[in-house]
């Protein structure tokens, strides 16, 4: 997994298995990925997340890739079509 992010000074930090990511502003960001041979695709793909919402807003002044910003977003895409999926996680 590659880390990448915009967000200064937060870090990622990962305590007793609960990995925490923040931003203190909308143009910043924080995530994982995993690309190219670190990733293979399996016939059926699941994706398990155990999420917990603390505090936070939502931003459309941040008119990024995708838009509304929200709080958690999970996506995979395959490089050789090009197709994938997109989970958006907010407050509610």
């Amino acid at each position: 997994m590659t880390l990448n992010h915009t967000a200064s000074p937060e870090v990622p930090a990962l305590s007793s298995d609960v990995l925490t990511l923040s931003t203190d502003i909308d143009s910043e960001m924080m995530s994982y990925q995993q690309s190219g041979n670190d990733l293979v695709m399996p016939e059926t793909l699941e994706i398990n997340a155990n999420l917990r919402y603390v505090s936070g807003s939502v931003s459309s002044s941040n008119q990024g890739t995708f838009s509304p910003r929200t709080h958690v977003l999970i996506a995979f895409i395959t490089s050789a079509n090009r197709n994938g999926n997109v989970l958006f996680i907010g407050e509610n």
